[in-house]
C-alpha cells in the first residue's frame, strides 16, 4: 500500500490525529479507504475500463492479484445479472 504524504506537524502529531480532526473517521477506515482507491485506479486503468462503483466492490478484490482483477470482475458481474 502506498501511504500518502503527510506532514507532522503541531496540529497533526499522527496520521491517526490528522483522519480523526480532518475528516472524522478512524486511521484504520482511512486506510480502507486508500486500500480501495487504488485497486479501484488499477481496474479502470485497465484495457477493460472497468467501473468500480464504491468501496465494498474494491475492497473485495484487494487481495487479487492485479492481473487478475479484470477476470474475477468480469465473473462476479456475470453472476450478479
Amino acid at each position: 500500500m502506498v501511504k500518502p504524504a503527510l506532514k507532522v506537524d503541531q496540529d497533526y502529531p499522527t496520521f491517526e490525529d490528522f483522519c480523526e480532526k480532518e475528516y472524522g473517521i478512524s486511521r484504520s477506515r482511512a486506510h480502507r479507504l486508500i486500500e480501495a482507491a487504488e485497486v479501484k485506479a488499477s481496474v479502470e486503468m485497465s484495457h477493460m475500463g472497468l467501473k468500480i462503483s464504491n468501496e465494498r466492490q474494491a475492497r473485495a478484490l484487494k487481495d487479487v492479484p492485479e492481473e487478475e482483477r479484470d477476470g474475477v470482475w468480469r465473473h462476479a458481474r456475470a453472476l450478479t445479472k
